[in-house]
């Protein structure tokens, strides 16, 4: 059940500008460069020079690079930077006979959580499997289902030292259970019961104290060896998914439903000492380093938020960039930032180095085995390219920005002796913090926001089209009907591999207010003809109805319906009768649509 927000007691952030003359100058000064100036020393990789840049829209769709760059002629494999650890896609069962293990194992698991330390990596599932597996053994050491309620999901995992030294997982689960696993002797040993459901638990350094929280707006501190209530956690307004405790076990954070993440001290827990506010949603992950300076939370999406504990939580940075977030982890050593990005086609990992000697940001983006080491100095200038510093293979994201300046004590970067490297794509960041250079504080105009739009909608439906008019795709172009910034249309050249080559279709687009948790509604303004476009514009594409993600943009959407005019789909047509003809007679099915385009796409 929804619980109205309620924002009395919580702390705003100062709102941020897109520092478009910035990007300007940092697009311009890219465009100068090129990678023949390079100072590199080290050129194993190669030139990439000579580069194709010809990528058609379906080869993109199917998460060909959109750069063009010649992987083949590099000297790193995607298969040298990787290997499987474990499959759940088939059926697993564990190698080794331990007591209360579930000897038959699972088929085709779901994995809803998983955590790793050391050399034990512990998954859990939708109903309410567990499997544990030593990375330094071969196959499945340990299985075993919490429950057989129909509401198992686990939600969290938690691996930690007991006080004898043995190593013990803990288990949130929907069954509004925690369940504490010895993983030495393979047996449950403790199970505490709770009215709600536990979506997170955290346990204190000390080992003597639980956070909890779960589907209820009051979080619970609880004694870890008796599950008694210690202290109710009152503050936030809704559903709470995440929770941790900072090394130095005085104070722990909960992050909410209601946008916020609040820090709580255990010596004073009538009220939450610091608020911390999002931007599109929920709080699901909190992490502190281990030497407890800095914590990170994320949002279900696009934001990670970085805090300077010293400061009380006054000073943050803010990485930003498209796509949704299945986690984030700081390395033990404190010098890396990490961050799970899930997308069906460029599912990431995103690397920030700590940063030393008053730099920005060291990035290391991962997607779909390439790997990117990009550094934005302090004057937002990114230096040329390194060709040495091209990794590996696959497709690079394409959207990374820089914002807004941070108090150089946040940052994360290499040692003072470390080279800067940059590249010209990456995922976006943003920083707030320390005040504008004087020479780029203006900020840029903005068109005004829907009379029903949200703020949140307004800021990501602007950061799109910045990225449209920088690099817009392949035959596509989009922007807004005049001042409304919700409302845009695109144009889409016929594919010259279709019979739809030579023609030019507009498409309308709506954006609605809380995009982009929901998909903005495309229309076709020319009459095309085509077995998934009806006479109305309609559009049967699946990532616009129940395949949507937060992570997709216009720019992927217009690509896939260019794809999508090469290559119908007529086992799943909005017009049965056209995709008929398409199947029985295809010469047929070209020939009226070439009549077509002729008639209405090209007048």
């Amino acid at each position: 059940m929804s619980i109205p927000h309620r924002g009395d007691d919580m702390d705003e952030m100062a709102e941020d500008y897109d520092m478009g003359d910035v990007e300007d100058d940092m697009y311009e000064e890219f465009q100068g460069s090129g990678l023949g100036d390079s100072d590199s020393d080290d050129e194993e990789y190669g030139p990439l020079d000579g580069r194709a840049t010809d990528i058609s829209s379906a080869q993109a769709r199917k998460g060909k690079d959109i750069q063009g760059i010649p992987w083949s002629t590099l000297s790193i494999t995607r298969e040298s930077q990787k290997y499987e650890v474990m499959n759940v896609s088939g059926h697993i069962a564990p190698e080794e006979r331990l007591p209360g293990s579930l000897l038959e194992g699972f088929s085709q698991i779901q994995v809803s959580t998983l955590a790793i330390k050391d050399k034990l990596l512990v998954a859990g599932g939708f109903q309410g499997e567990l499997i544990c597996k030593f990375l330094d053994r071969k196959g499945i050491s340990f299985c075993c289902r919490t429950t057989y309620d129909d509401n198992a999901i686990t939600n969290a995992l938690d691996i930690y030292d007991s006080s004898s030294g043995a190593v013990h997982f803990m288990s949130s689960n929907n069954d509004c259970g925690i369940r504490d696993f010895d993983l030495e002797k393979c047996q449950l040993c403790k199970h505490f019961h709770f009215q709600w459901p536990v979506n997170h638990t955290s346990l204190s350094p000390d080992g003597k104290l639980l956070v909890i929280v779960g589907d209820d707006p009051d979080g619970m501190l609880v004694d870890a060896h008796t599950g008694k209530t210690v202290h109710k956690l009152q503050g936030h307004v809704d559903f709470s998914f995440a929770s941790a405790w900072n090394p130095d076990g005085q104070t722990f954070a909960t992050g909410n439903q209601d946008k916020t993440c609040r820090v709580w001290d255990v010596r004073n827990l009538s009220k939450s000492v610091a608020v911390l506010r999002g931007n599109l949603g929920a709080i699901r992950s909190i992490r502190f380093t281990s030497d407890g300076r800095f914590m990170a939370m994320a949002e279900p999406a696009d934001f990670v938020h970085i805090f300077d504990v010293g400061s009380g939580y006054n000073k943050q940075q803010e990485l930003d960039f498209f796509g949704e977030i299945s986690g984030v982890s700081f390395s033990p050593d404190t010098e890396a930032l990490f961050v799970g990005v899930w997308d069906r086609t460029y599912g990431s990992l995103l690397q920030y180095s700590r940063l030393r000697n008053y730099l920005y940001l060291d990035s290391l983006r991962m997607a779909s085995g390439n790997l990117l080491l990009i550094l934005i100095s302090r004057s937002f200038r990114p230096k040329p390219m390194r060709r040495s510093h091209v990794l590996n293979n696959g497709s690079a994201a394409r959207s990374i920005r820089v914002r807004r300046p941070c108090d150089p004590q946040l940052h994360l970067s290499p040692s003072p002796d470390s080279k800067s490297q940059s590249s010209p794509t990456a995922a976006t960041r943003r920083s707030r913090g320390s005040p504008l250079p004087t020479d780029l504080s203006a900020p840029p105009r903005r068109l005004p926001l829907s009379p029903s739009g949200g703020h949140m909608a307004s800021k990501r439906i602007q950061k799109e089209l910045l990225d449209l008019q920088r690099d817009p795709p392949a035959s596509c172009s989009a922007g807004p009907v005049g001042e409304d910034l919700f409302h845009w249309q695109a144009t889409i050249m016929g594919p010259a591999d279709s019979p739809y080559a030579g023609g030019v279709f507009f498409v309308m687009i709506h954006f609605p207010a809380d995009y982009p948790f929901k998909p903005p509604k495309v229309n076709f303004q020319t009459k095309v003809y085509h077995p998934n476009i009806n006479s109305n514009g309609s559009i049967c594409l699946d990532i616009l109805k129940d395949q949507w993600s937060p992570a997709l943009t216009i720019s992927k959407v217009l690509l896939s319906i260019s794809s999508l005019l090469t290559d119908p789909n007529p086992d799943d047509p909005l017009v049965p009768e056209i995709a008929h003809i398409y199947k029985t007679h295809r010469s047929r099915y070209e020939e009226i649509a070439r009549s077509w385009t002729q008639k209405y796409a090209m007048g």
